[in-house]
């Protein structure tokens, strides 16, 4: 079996071709697609089939869509490879960090037949096509007199004389992130010949992972001790608890023959994380709720590195099929949750001085092991 992404256009855009996620998922089950899911409202859908039977699925899934849709939405494939290697790639690096720019990647029906000389500027957009590769075409657009970033779908439809869909290239990357939790990661076991191992880390794998974390505006986790300073979330009105923590475990993996590389990295997202003001009013719960929360992170750095562990110890995991590999995630996934929650539980969040001084102590001797 196959993992497959499929790009809708016009869905749930502008109040055109507005369709619940539950009948988006049915359609393509109905297709013959296998664990289907939707990833974010805006027509983008993860699914398994088997790769030589894929030309008669798609046909399949446009007949249910026009069934669903008064007129059949645009529908473009990918496999979560070939997702996972266009952001690997990168082309928009050297417009990091630049405001007031929108940046797409147009999903194209076939390759064109003709590029024209790059880059490929509308003027009523204000936008340039700065790259064409393969089904992909990269945009970078500003903003017009009425405020609003110029859309290059039509321009690019015209120019290229293809059909397309375009995403916004924060949607790619966090369509890319999703497919690598689900279902990609590993590394090499110690134990391979070195015959088989790639000649170099592969530096596409770290940009991916700090893009993602760029894009969350999260922060990988180091020695340096959180603050209340990095709580930047408003706190809710309602609700017990002083503070919240959050982070995500990002990984990503590239495949190379025979030889497997992977990052994972836990991340701390300041715009999530909140804490009340009555814990900072407050000089003894300022101080010991703060370490409860420092703990929790550290905990997600604890099972960062048990995964990266696991993964390191599979025997040939390039030849393991997604459906295996995502299974092995969605467990460690599953085992760090459980571990938070009893933490929380036996701590009863911090209020505990005993059990949450054994806590923290054993998990900073978990981190020093694990160096």
């Amino acid at each position: 079996m196959t993992t497959y992404v499929a790009f809708l256009r016009a869905i749930n855009v502008g109040g055109h071709g507005v369709v619940k996620m539950t009948a988006l998922r049915d359609a393509f089950t109905a297709a013959g697609c296998k664990d289907v899911r939707t990833l974010i409202a805006s027509g983008n859908v993860l699914f398994e089939a088997p790769a030589a039977g894929i030309a008669a699925l798609e046909g399949r899934i446009r007949t249910e869509l026009g069934e669903l849709f008064e007129a059949t939405p645009g529908l473009f494939i990918r496999t979560v490879r070939d997702v996972a290697r266009l952001v690997a790639a990168n082309p928009f690096r050297r417009y990091a960090g630049k405001g007031r720019l929108a940046l797409y990647v147009a999903f194209m029906s076939r390759k064109p037949r003709q590029i024209p000389r790059l880059p490929l500027r509308s003027v009523p957009e204000v936008l340039d096509v700065i790259s064409v590769k393969g089904r992909e075409a990269f945009i970078v657009s500003g903003r017009k007199k009425n405020g609003l970033y110029g859309f290059p779908n039509l321009f690019i439809e015209k120019q290229l004389d293809v059909t397309a869909t375009c995403r916004n290239w924060k949607t790619v990357v966090k369509i890319a992130l999703t497919l690598a939790v689900l279902g990609c990661a590993s590394a090499p076991p110690p134990v391979r010949p070195p015959s088989t191992l790639a000649p170099a880390p592969s530096t596409a794998l770290d940009d991916l992972m700090r893009s993602d974390l760029a894009s969350d505006r999260a922060v990988a986790w180091s020695t340096r001790r959180l603050t209340w300073d990095d709580f930047q979330g408003d706190p809710p009105t309602d609700g017990s608890e002083g503070a919240v923590t959050a982070y995500t475990i990002y990984s990503a993996w590239k495949c190379r023959g025979d030889a497997f590389e992977f990052r994972v990295v836990a991340g701390f997202r300041p715009r999530q994380s909140w804490v009340k003001a009555i814990v900072l009013r407050d000089s003894v719960q300022r101080r010991t709720v703060l370490i409860h929360e420092q703990t929790h992170f550290d905990l997600a750095e604890v099972h960062a590195r048990l995964m990266r562990r696991a993964f390191r110890a599979l025997d040939r995991p390039c030849r393991q099929s997604d459906g295996e590999l995502s299974a092995l995630a969605q467990r460690l996934g599953q085992t760090e949750k459980a571990e938070q929650r009893r933490y929380d539980a036996e701590t009863k969040h911090g209020l505990l001085g005993d059990e949450q001084a054994r806590w923290t102590l054993q998990t900073r001797r978990r981190l020093t092991a694990s160096n």
